[in-house]
């Protein structure tokens, strides 16, 4: 495998609302859409917060600088990012990147986390995105492991400290 640049991207405040009431509220209050998956999800049992306040330094990939340019399965995905020295983000990283940076963002990307089952039973991950030139948003996509993911789609990862 060759080498992944493992250069910090952003730099994510956890555990800044004390509960998922606090949480919704701050992201409905930036005036900015936020899908509906991405509600499913964040009312899902499974959505976890942080108890304190903690810093996440993120990093983004891509498949094809994990050395899949042709694409690969989301699970295989997950398994080449944590190969190079990245971790799984804790799901509160979605929210929390979409309030703390409000500028559009230069791409768009999935969370690499543990997906969540929603209420229907599908497995999603935070997606956020620049939405073809307008502001930065908020919604969920397809988390299944077995999901193809082509090897120009981005993922944002944790890089361990």
């Amino acid at each position: 495998m060759k080498k992944v640049d493992l250069k910090i991207w952003k730099t994510v405040k956890l555990g800044t609302c004390k509960d998922i009431n606090m949480l919704y509220e701050a992201l409905k209050q930036t005036g900015r859409g936020i899908g509906g998956w991405a509600e499913k999800i964040l009312g899902a049992p499974f959505f976890m917060m942080a108890p304190k306040e903690k810093e996440i330094d993120l990093v983004i990939v891509s498949n094809s600088s994990l050395g899949r340019p042709q694409g690969c399965l989301f699970g295989e995905t997950i398994e080449l990012a944590l190969s190079v020295g990245l971790e799984k983000c804790p799901a509160e990283v979605g929210p929390q990147l979409y309030l703390q940076y409000f500028n559009k963002f230069e791409r768009e990307f999935c969370v690499g986390m543990d997906p969540i089952m929603d209420s229907y039973g599908h497995f999603a991950v935070f997606f956020l995105g620049c939405g073809c030139g307008k502001e930065a948003g908020l919604d969920a996509c397809d988390g299944r492991l077995g999901c193809f993911r082509s090897g120009d789609s981005f993922f944002v990862f944790a890089l361990r400290r």
